[in-house]
């Protein structure tokens, strides 16, 4: 299963986003996260007839999580890189240059983190959907049973070969070693547990890089001056109203009034002259 795991992760496509394999609402992992998960399927169809439940947990264990393990190594390894290449740091220490911080920018530097991103989200909710398998429920149930009976007996026996309850519940479920009889836990909590952190911090980092790509695309916008362009088309709009003295139109309405002024005086003095001439012929 090991050696089928490396195969896995060393495939030239194994760290090409699937957009076929999932729904086309879900998020994409890589399709190294499928294969793995497929692995791991493949793995529980094999131990799954096993009647000894040491065998079982020990397949589980040593096997089943083991790769999960592994493999959320390697994308915790990556995310990591992805920061200290990015750094101010890096350029320091590491002696990468700006055009290799460069091309781990923008939708190349995205691309980087939604692979990790998308991994993590569908493994962790395939692990969600295995802890409701009937099969897991069962182990499960055997293997709280089985803890609460060492803890009964003094806690010196082991579970499962040499690992006791406490070393169990740090590989499975915290709450294997729980008193009630209640307590909700499965088999997968603490690998799932793993993979939700990872999941988490990898979108704060997407968020994080969109934030910057999008202040760094819109910072040349942030030093043309508004104001200058606003001040000139108020002086554009103001032009034509102050000019509207200056109307031919308006003045030669003007210089027409004052003639008819001109003449309206004229023709008043017409008519005086001949009342007077009209009063010396009476004479």
């Amino acid at each position: 299963a090991l050696s089928r795991y490396q195969d896995i992760i060393d495939a030239p496509d194994s760290g090409t986003l699937d957009y076929d394999s999932v729904d086309p609402s879900a998020t994409k992992p890589t399709k190294a996260a499928i294969r793995v998960n497929d692995l791991l399927e493949t793995i529980t169809d094999r131990y799954r007839p096993l009647s000894s439940f040491t065998q079982k947990l020990r397949f589980l264990i040593d096997v089943q999580l083991d790769i999960f393990d592994r493999f959320h190594t390697r994308l915790h390894q990556s995310l990591e890189a992805y920061l200290t290449m990015t750094s101010s740091l890096a350029r320091t220490v590491h002696g990468i240059s700006r055009e290799e911080q460069a091309s781990l920018q923008g939708v190349k530097g995205l691309d980087r983190l939604c692979r990790i991103f998308g991994s993590a989200d569908y493994l962790e909710k395939a692990m969600r959907d295995w802890s409701d398998d009937v099969f897991f429920l069962d182990l499960y149930a055997e293997l709280k049973d089985r803890a609460r009976s060492t803890a009964r007996a003094g806690g010196g026996k082991n579970l499962a070969g040499p690992m006791t309850v406490a070393d169990v519940a740090t590989r499975t479920s915290s709450s294997v070693v729980g008193d009630g009889d209640d307590d909700e836990g499965a088999l997968f909590d603490e690998t799932a547990a793993a993979y939700g952190r990872l999941r988490v911090r990898s979108e704060g980092v997407i968020i994080d890089v969109l934030s910057y790509n999008v202040r760094e695309a819109l910072r040349p916008y942030g030093r043309i001056n508004p104001w200058a362009s606003l001040s000139t088309t108020i002086s554009t709009t103001l032009t034509p109203s102050s000019s509207s003295a200056a109307d031919p139109s308006s003045t030669s309405t003007s210089q027409d009034t004052h003639a008819d002024g001109t003449s309206a005086n004229t023709s008043s003095r017409d008519r005086e002259r001949e009342a007077l001439a009209v009063t010396a012929e009476l004479d």
